[in-house]
């Protein structure tokens, strides 16, 4: 079952990253301004996100050919990224990339290329910022068929998975937390930071979560995606409490007694709830953004997210000062630019590509 709705909530969540990379002196509402600083939370929805579908996805099959699994993540995400790498090389090849932090040279695109600069300080940030995500992403793809094994043959059932990925979830950011301490955080650039914000292991919880919630789906499958009045209270709900966790984070971070890593999967927990009222509900919202134009939009997310940084870059350069002179008149240009270009490579790149590979493995 394939659930439309959330595949426009992936658009909103790569829009939000935009916002907060290049929308920061966007001059907007009092109450709408700790959205712009919501980025590395709305990674973190992917991560959770990722999970759930690909649990519902290769559940769907029955059997997972760990080839076919592979081919299909590969033509999924190639194409584009390097498209988006290539682009961000002829922008940024050679430069310093923060604060005389790590360079943008030859060391960077071969773990880029491979999908391992999150590995490896000083590098995540390297040449295309945001593709720390995707480094993060081959990660977890490479580890979901041993996951999903051990959930097949173990028999385990959603309920025992889910307390199992809330323990692995509460280690997980008490580890963070702790490291977040002066003894070991220095702040940003630094390799403590690129350790706990853009490491593969730091995010883990977040897929783990997503696996678990697509068990609960797959299991109880007949339960989910029904109307009723009570399940589209329960989605309004879960909309309303995600939405004002990160719109008081601030608050959150001053009663806090310890530190808490928001930008490091702490959400995630929040995220899964919220995706599993999604599929829960059949509702006149889901409906409503299950129509093709919201559905498109969601799949021209990964392009629109991966190719924001060298798309600005040129923005910038050669277009902004020709459109206003102010953020507040240049960024909805470039927004309306952005989503086109997403939805143009798509088409142009991301559906052929994906045939493309299937083409030349299965030969």
């Amino acid at each position: 079952m394939r659930i439309e709705a959330l595949t426009f909530f992936r658009f909103m969540a790569a829009l939000t990253v935009v916002f907060f990379h290049f929308g920061q002196a966007l001059k907007i509402p009092h109450f709408m301004a700790p959205f712009l600083t919501l980025g590395p939370e709305m990674v973190t929805f992917f991560f959770a996100l990722s999970g759930f579908v690909m649990m519902i996805a290769s559940s769907k099959k029955g059997q997972l050919s760990t080839k076919d699994y592979y081919i299909a993540r590969i033509a999924r995400i190639f194409p584009v990224y390097l498209v988006a790498l290539i682009w961000a090389c002829t922008l940024f090849y050679g430069q310093i990339f923060c604060r005389g932090y790590g360079f943008n040279n030859l060391k960077a695109f071969f773990l880029s290329l491979t999908l391992m600069q999150s590995w490896f300080p000083p590098y995540p940030l390297s040449l295309n910022d945001p593709a720390w995500s995707l480094s993060v992403e081959g990660f977890f793809y490479l580890s979901f068929p041993l996951l999903f094994f051990m959930i097949r043959k173990s028999g385990i059932s959603g309920k025992r998975l889910a307390a199992l990925s809330v323990v692995f979830y509460l280690a997980t950011q008490a580890v963070l937390s702790n490291l977040m301490g002066p003894f070991f955080y220095r702040g940003f650039p630094s390799v403590a930071h690129d350790l706990l914000y853009y490491f593969p292991l730091s995010h883990f919880c977040s897929f783990v979560f997503g696996v678990a919630g697509g068990h609960i789906f797959v299991c109880n499958q007949e339960r989910f995606h029904k109307r009723g009045m009570g399940r589209f209270v329960l989605f309004i709900v879960a909309l309303l409490a995600t939405s004002a966790s990160l719109h008081f984070q601030a608050r959150i971070d001053q009663w806090s007694e310890v530190p808490l890593a928001f930008d490091a999967s702490f959400y995630s927990l929040l995220f899964i709830l919220f995706v599993m009222s999604v599929a829960y509900s059949d509702n006149i919202i889901t409906r409503f953004l299950s129509l093709k134009p919201f559905v498109l939009l969601g799949n021209a997310s990964y392009a629109l997210y991966i190719l924001q940084k060298p798309a600005f870059t040129v923005f910038q350069n050669h277009i902004a000062r020709k459109v206003g002179s102010t953020p507040n008149q240049q960024f909805p240009v470039f927004i309306v630019l952005l989503v086109l270009i997403s939805i143009a490579a798509y088409y142009l790149i991301e559906k052929p590509g994906k045939k493309l590979v299937f083409r030349l493995f299965s030969r």
